[in-house]
């Protein structure tokens, strides 16, 4: 099944730098500095004011959804948006996602092709890899069924919360 055929693929867009008060507390701003091996987009650097929101309002992806880098050392990097968010263009998002995916099991599928994307995105003959909108939407993958998704995701988020528990802690005795 192509990501296009899954769901509703958007390629983020900054707001115009002519709208001064752009950034603010509204809702979430996805950049490449925000993919630093969380698997949420819960806390990102940046988020955009109501005014900036307007300025690039076609650009949200309702989620949940997830977000891809699709551009540059960083391309691949995989995150889960919960919530509704608006991203930068080096980031194509899917949003709207069938209801025969799992939209945590799609997220952990493309987490694991993080090499694989990096590699099509270098084979466009640039000298910096990317993998636009149309490229990214073509890409096609097999999917258990539904059912199946479901039980290989309680089991991986599980291990995954642990994790995250341990990190937690680990972060609290350092500190």
């Amino acid at each position: 099944m192509k990501l296009k055929e899954i769901g509703k693929i958007t390629t983020g867009k900054t707001p115009s730098k002519n709208i001064k008060n752009a950034f603010g507390n509204y809702i979430s701003f996805l950049t490449p500095k925000d993919f630093n091996g969380q698997r949420y987009s819960n806390i990102t650097e940046r988020s955009l004011s109501i005014e900036g929101v307007e300025n690039v309002y076609n650009y949200i992806v309702k989620g949940p959804s997830v977000s891809v880098t699709c551009i540059g050392s960083d391309m691949g990097k995989t995150i889960f948006n919960e919530k509704d968010i608006i991203s930068n263009q080096q980031i194509n998002s899917i949003s709207e996602i069938d209801s025969n995916i799992n939209p945590m099991y799609l997220y952990y599928l493309l987490y694991t092709k993080r090499k694989q994307l990096h590699f099509i995105g270098s084979a466009q003959g640039s000298t910096m890899p990317i993998l636009n909108k149309s490229d990214f939407g073509n890409l096609e993958f097999s999917f258990p069924s539904r059912k199946e998704q479901d039980i290989i995701v309680a089991k991986i988020n599980s291990f995954d919360s642990k994790i995250e528990i341990n990190n937690k802690i680990n972060t609290n005795l350092i500190a």
